[in-house]
């Protein structure tokens, strides 16, 4: 069994063609958008989320999650809220704020 996992926020054409692949080679893929979900990740095996918050329950630590989200702002914005939700990382750690 393949315990392979990650998270993908943001599955348009980038994040969206990640995740399939990724399911297609055996991975375990958890997925948020703000937008409506693409059918395709679903019936690919995507695991949909309705917020961020479930990152947390969802993946095994470390948990890895990938932004695919437009540059800017939001970048940081969401981030910053990934941060509070799961655990400090082993860089935070070794070289915090």
């Amino acid at each position: 069994m393949n315990n392979l996992e990650f998270g993908v926020v943001g599955l348009g054409r980038m994040g969206g063609n990640l995740v399939l692949h990724a399911l297609e080679k055996g991975l375990r893929v958890v997925g948020f958008d703000r937008g409506p979900m693409r059918e395709d990740l679903l019936q690919a095996g995507l695991i949909k989320m309705d917020s961020i918050d479930g990152f947390r329950e969802q993946l095994a630590p470390p948990r890895a999650v990938f932004l695919y989200i437009p540059a800017g702002p939001v970048v940081d914005t969401m981030l910053d809220d990934l941060a509070a939700r799961l655990e400090v990382s082993i860089a935070e750690r070794l070289w915090p704020h």
